[in-house]
């Protein structure tokens, strides 16, 4: 897992709620193209969903790899 995936793991397994794109710029400071294309690697391994909610897509992590995630302590 790339750098930049890790890095969006981590900041949407700190939210309880679905996160906007432009949130998860700011929060990972990455490039908007680096922070695309994480996201469709991600989402290509069903590691994180998305939810579109008054034309805006959001993100969360998959509930059983957020689970994972929360329960390892890894990010």
């Amino acid at each position: 897992m790339s750098e930049i995936e890790q890095k969006v793991i981590c900041c949407l397994s700190q939210k309880n709620e679905p996160v906007s794109i432009s949130q998860l710029l700011t929060d990972t400071q990455v490039s908007p193209k680096e922070l695309f294309n994480a996201i469709k690697s991600l989402g290509r391994r069903f590691l994180i969903e998305t939810n579109n909610q008054e034309q805006e897509t959001l993100f969360t992590l998959s509930p059983l790899f957020r689970q994972y995630i929360i329960s390892t302590d890894n990010y």
